[in-house]
């Protein structure tokens, strides 16, 4: 096709029509259902039924992806038992003619998708004389207890945060 023939298709095809004609008067549209968004009357359909998705909705509403195995059927998961503390890794240390017992209660990292950051262990002190009885916990950084030199035990001693008995409300 030539330009000449473009042109002639170009003109025989109709115009759209404006919205303003279409609706009316040349004014513009309003609004069907005033009042702030997600306020609005919600369009039918599986998309448009239930509540706004709004902040107040979380994870916890979604259903568990894991929770369902072949058929449709939701699978038991096994209960999680906490570690006694005989079994956790720990050390003894002295300070101030005490002997002290620190355990390393949890481990994690800082940091992100491209950076792996920094390894952090949560430590808790116990008196020698008081093994199940916390005295304090701390955030470390480092990647095992046997790592921590001896000298950091005392200090990370006075410097952890003592730890509410059970009947304390931490405030």
């Amino acid at each position: 096709m030539d330009q000449d023939e473009r042109k002639k298709d170009v003109k025989s095809k109709a115009k759209p029509i404006p919205i303003r004609e279409a609706v009316g008067e040349g004014s513009a549209p309003t609004s069907q259902a005033p009042g702030l968004r997600g306020q609005r009357e919600r369009p039918e359909g599986p998309r448009g039924k239930g509540p706004s998705r709004g902040r107040d909705r979380g994870r916890r509403d979604r259903p568990d992806r894991a929770a369902y195995a072949s058929g449709g059927e939701e699978t038991q998961r096994s209960q999680l038992e906490p570690t006694p503390l005989a079994e956790l890794p720990h050390r003894s240390f002295e300070h101030d003619g005490c002997e002290w017992i620190v355990r390393l209660c949890g481990q994690t990292s800082t940091g992100s998708a491209i950076d792996p950051g920094a390894p952090v262990m949560h430590l808790f002190f116990y008196a020698a004389a008081e093994p199940s009885v916390a005295c304090g916990d701390a955030l470390v950084a480092g990647t095992s207890l046997e790592g921590l030199p001896e000298l950091r035990l005392p200090e990370l001693l006075v410097n952890a945060r003592s730890t509410p008995l059970p009947n304390e409300k931490s405030g």
